[in-house]
């Protein structure tokens, strides 16, 4: 070979190696792209579980911090809970940053301004006292000369299981002075 045929070969061979290093290097910038591409799929998907994990949990949050601040103000004015349960719905609970729960409007006024305004509220407000107060008398827990004939005696014979329990307990005698002080109310 001639001098200019050997200069213009190894002109060509460090073209070549020129873009064969060049090559190299492409096609390790492509494999880093691809991996960052599968790093940020996966960071993406990951991030979406844990918002999806994270809008479960709030909303059970949500919903466990509402149905227990409801019962709490049901159960302090006496509200049996299946009416209680039925006003649900009418609250809002929101939570802030930390996860503490704001109910709205406040249960307790809620329920407070209901009973005042609602009769059938509070007749069953009163009629789950008044068996509250004939299930303590006919435990013994509060004296029965303490307590409404007229209220005990309705509530006694509601409930025969109750009614037992009573005559069990203080006797036959004492069943029939409790009608004998109905009666006369």
């Amino acid at each position: 070979m001639t001098e200019s045929q050997d200069e213009v070969q190894t002109d060509d061979q460090c073209v070549l190696d020129t873009l064969r290093a060049e090559n190299e290097g492409l096609k390790a910038s492509l494999a880093e792209a691809a991996a960052a591409i599968d790093n940020r799929n996966e960071n993406q998907e990951l991030l979406r579980e844990a918002q999806a994990e994270n809008q479960q949990l709030r909303s059970r949050l949500i919903a466990s911090a509402a149905d227990a601040a409801v019962k709490q103000a049901a159960e302090q004015l006496g509200i049996p809970p299946a009416i209680a349960s039925l006003h649900a719905h009418k609250f809002n609970c929101d939570l802030d940053s930390s996860g503490q729960a704001t109910i709205t409007p406040d249960p307790v006024e809620f329920f407070e301004s209901e009973l005042k305004r609602d009769p059938t509220l509070r007749s069953a407000v009163d009629s789950l006292a008044a068996s509250a107060r004939a299930a303590a008398a006919a435990a013994g827990a509060v004296d029965v000369e303490e307590c409404d004939p007229m209220e005990l005696l309705t509530s006694l014979d509601r409930n025969p299981v109750r009614k037992t329990r009573f005559i069990a307990r203080h006797g036959v005698k004492a069943y029939l002075d409790l009608c004998d002080r109905a009666r006369r109310c």
